[in-house]
């Protein structure tokens, strides 16, 4: 996958998504640290590239199978965020 000539086209055309997502996860971490929710060491720099890379590695694998079926950025950070609440 990564010497698929037609990565730098799929990962030019997801940019505005993957700003929003940053956009997203920084808004839902620091919600999370600000009512005590999320752990007061936790990284939040570390842990919202790590969210969205793992968004993106959905997206762009739903690409390369050709389907329809992938969960959004919220549900994924669903998932991924059991890891820091207390």
């Amino acid at each position: 996958m990564a010497t698929d000539p037609n990565l730098k086209t799929v990962i030019e055309n997801l940019q505005d998504e993957i700003e929003n997502i940053q956009i997203l996860f920084m808004d839902i971490l620091s919600r999370g640290l600000l009512d005590g929710t999320i752990r007061e060491d936790a990284d939040l720099d570390v842990a919202c590239r790590m969210f969205r890379g793992s968004v993106l590695a959905v997206m762009m694998s739903s690409v390369y199978a050709r389907t329809t079926l992938v969960p959004s950025p919220e549900a994924i950070v669903d998932l991924l965020l059991n890891g820091l609440l207390k």
